[in-house]
């Protein structure tokens, strides 16, 4: 699996499981929408992962209780996840942008 990962585009991968699952289209099941889904998901992972490592880095550390350093996850993560339902054409520009910059 960890082959077929590192060898295959992202794209070609998700256009395999949607003609896979393409048979349960015929059982009502919007596989096309759910692949298309998770094809996004995918590919904003890297982004919003970057996103958040900067954020916990900018948190104070050192000196905190366990409680407290749990806290700080807590108070970057939950804005990280609204800002990426709220807004998430930024996080996609932040991916295009790093794209040409390869």
């Amino acid at each position: 699996a960890k082959l077929l990962v590192l060898s295959s585009d992202l794209d070609e991968m998700v256009l395999a499981l949607k003609r896979l699952f393409s048979p349960l289209k015929r059982l009502g099941i919007p596989t096309e929408e759910f692949f298309d889904t998770v094809g996004l998901t995918l590919r904003m992972l890297p982004v919003v992962k970057r996103e958040a490592l900067r954020r916990i880095k900018r948190q104070p550390s050192e000196g905190l209780t366990l409680y407290e350093r749990i806290g700080g996850w807590v108070n970057v993560l939950v804005p990280l996840l609204v800002d990426t339902i709220k807004v998430p054409e930024s996080f996609l520009d932040k991916t295009v942008s790093e794209n040409r910059n390869r």
